[in-house]
């Protein structure tokens, strides 16, 4: 959703150019001052109070029911606060990417995508309009003057430059038909769709809430060059940990109600974050032996009616009354209340589909203790199905499925959650099982697993109507790691769990022995929880990869390249047709050389995007990417024109 607040609210406030320099100091934005913001009768945050210039590239990060999500409402102003003020310093537009976007399932794909340029759209509209005109009349004068001025308004505009873009993003995000209309359309693509208005949207502050769920990981890796290559400031709520370490330099942490700011990405944030809990460490240190020293002097018989010892009761009550660390200690999953053999489940030629289309094929896969298995690929290649398959939760097409007899099987699925069924958090999990098996031999109680994925006292006791749907998803994770499965299949894991919860979670699997499998986009957490990659091809077999994410992407990209030169080597060996040219009279013998022209131009600008694009494909270099995003969308304008004049040489 775009929009622009009412200028009446704001005054513009622009710092100028050094003189005689090319540096262009940062504009401020907004500033957010002393906002607090409460839901049935629970602070999310109070005092909150930060700034935004044009410069910033902010992630956000925080525990599910923190107020993240709360917080970028209250910056699109869709949200109004409690007490404190937003106040942005000009007419700033906005491009607001929401988790749950609300449109209207009779709007078609394109007028979506184009809502917030109502003028743009007008004018392609009339630009088409005069183009069929032209191709039934030539001689059509109405539609020659009409098609000039639909022109001149897209020149205006840019509005080739735009429509390129609409298109290559739509494209990319899976979209060939953008008059379709969104009631067809599934709850992810639509999500999809609202990603690609405001990534075409020219606002001036771009906002995202989690806008990598229902992304495959190559749709991940192009958004990530779509917004390293875009300029003006970004603000981001999102728990790919590759893209707040690439793209911020500014991170908000949200904590018990407060707001830390941290100038730098990701990693600078768990710096700082390592800093602070060193630091309430030897303030908990020095706590506790103030205290020992309290208790050790009134037990030596001080006189309990005078009033030094009142002092010191005071001084004791007061030290005992000071929280101490929330860190835990880590605890390391076993493989389950029953020990796995040396295979837990093979498949052997297995097949699956669904309405009569096969989505997977002669799939050969054999799972054993200690396996910790990645599942990528394009979104309906199969992941899903292959994960069921496994699980038991639906049946084959053809082949042989086998599993132990000892395999207890965990499966958490995208769409998993807690009902509001009366029952409070705590019961969820102790419904299950009272204590779970460490790798030590140990034991942990429900209430201490449930306090280790952030609940806390309080929160085990809350009805599961009132916790958030972030809270539901990580509530419904504890009752599956509760049971202790030693086969545990987690598919897209990622979609609204925070980052904290994801890092517990990864620590959590760490000394794990059983079956891991995950199909997840989130490249960071299929580095950091497996050891090989098993592709979902467009055949539906599986490629196995092994090493990490950028390893992988290598090869595959590599890949993509190779097949790409091939083609082109090909497409040169076969003679090019030429346009005919006209010899019957000098103008149009002239008209004839300067289509000839012109489409030897058009052809040679294609190749030459396909190259750029190409070589973008396989970039890493984040600068470097910026700047061959920037080349493309150069020679996209460059091609947009050329054929826009090889038009108007055409009905000439």
């Amino acid at each position: 959703m775009i929009f622009a607040p009412e200028r009446a609210r704001y005054m513009l406030s622009l710092e100028p150019a050094v003189e005689g320099s090319a540096t262009v100091r940062a504009v401020h934005i907004a500033s957010i001052d002393g906002v607090s913001k409460s839901y049935d009768g629970r602070s999310l945050f109070s005092g909150l109070s930060f700034g935004i210039t044009s410069d910033d590239r902010i992630g956000i990060v925080g525990r599910n029911g923190s107020g993240k999500s709360t917080l970028l409402a209250i910056l699109a102003g869709r949200e109004t606060v409690d007490a404190g003020r937003v106040v942005f310093q000009g007419d700033v537009s906005i491009a607001f990417l929401e988790q749950e976007p609300d449109h209207d399932p009779t709007q078609t794909i394109d007028e979506v995508v184009m809502a917030g340029q109502p003028v743009l759209v007008a004018a392609l509209q009339r630009y088409d309009v005069a183009t069929q005109r032209l191709s039934v009349d030539p001689e059509d004068a109405g539609a020659v003057e009409a098609l000039a001025r639909a022109t001149a308004t897209l020149d205006r505009l840019d509005g080739w430059t735009v429509e390129h873009k609409r298109t290559a993003i739509l494209d990319r995000l899976g979209f060939d038909d953008s008059s379709v209309k969104l009631g067809s359309l599934s709850g992810g693509q639509r999500r999809r769709v609202a990603l690609a208005a405001a990534l075409v949207s020219d606002a001036d502050l771009l906002i995202l809430d989690e806008p990598t769920n229902h992304l495959d990981a190559d749709a991940v890796d192009w958004l990530e060059r779509e917004l390293a290559g875009r300029n003006g400031p970004l603000v981001m709520v999102t728990h790919d940990r590759f893209l707040l370490e690439r793209l911020t330099n500014v991170m908000i942490e949200l904590d018990d109600g407060h707001a830390y700011r941290h100038d730098g990405t990701y990693s600078d944030l768990l710096t700082a974050r390592l800093e602070r809990t060193r630091q309430t460490a030897a303030a908990e240190a020095r706590r506790n032996n103030a205290l020992r020293k309290e208790i050790a002097w009134l037990r030596r018989g001080a006189r309990a009616r005078t009033s030094k010892p009142k002092f010191r009761l005071a001084q004791v009550e007061a030290l005992q009354s000071i929280g101490t660390s929330r860190e835990l200690p880590a605890l390391d999953l076993g493989t389950g209340r029953r020990r796995l053999g040396k295979r837990a489940i093979q498949l052997d030629g297995v097949s699956a589909g669904y309405d009569g289309r096969s989505v997977v094929r002669n799939v050969e896969l054999n799972l054993g203790p200690g396996d910790r298995i990645g599942i990528v690929g394009a979104n309906g290649t199969g992941k899903t199905t292959l994960l069921r398959l496994i699980a038991g939760e639906i049946e084959g097409d053809g082949g042989v499925i086998w599993r132990s007899p000892n395999c207890v099987i965990g499966m958490y699925c995208q769409t998993a959650t807690v009902e509001a069924d009366g029952r409070r958090a705590i019961e969820v999990i102790t419904d299950v099982g009272t204590h779970i098996p460490l790798v030590d031999g140990s034991v942990v109680s429900a209430t201490k697993l449930a306090e280790r994925f952030g609940f806390d006292a309080a929160m085990q006791h809350r009805q599961i109507a009132d916790l958030s749907g972030g809270e539901r998803r990580r509530l419904a994770l504890l009752e599956i790691l509760m049971d202790a499965p030693n086969v545990l299949l987690l598919d897209e894991p990622t979609n609204d769990l925070d980052v904290e919860t994801l890092a517990v979670l990864e620590d959590y699997l760490d000394g794990f022995g059983g079956v891991l499998v995950v199909a997840s986009h989130d490249r960071y957490l299929l580095d950091r929880l497996t050891d090989v990659f098993y592709d979902v091809n467009s055949r539906g077999g599986l490629d196995e990869h092994v090493g990490d994410w950028e390893s992988y992407r290598g090869r595959r990209d590599a890949a993509v390249v190779a097949a790409k030169a091939k083609a082109k080597s090909k497409s040169r060996s076969t003679p090019a047709r030429k346009r005919p040219s006209n010899a019957t009279g000098g103008s149009n013998r002239s008209s004839g050389r300067e289509l000839e022209r012109l489409g030897s131009l058009v052809a040679a600008l294609e190749s030459k995007k396909a190259s750029a694009e190409a070589e973008l494909e396989s970039c890493r270099d984040y600068e470097a990417a910026g700047r061959l995003g920037a080349a493309v969308a150069a020679i996209a304008a460059e091609l947009s024109a050329a054929e826009d004049r090889w038009l108007e040489a055409s009905l000439s």
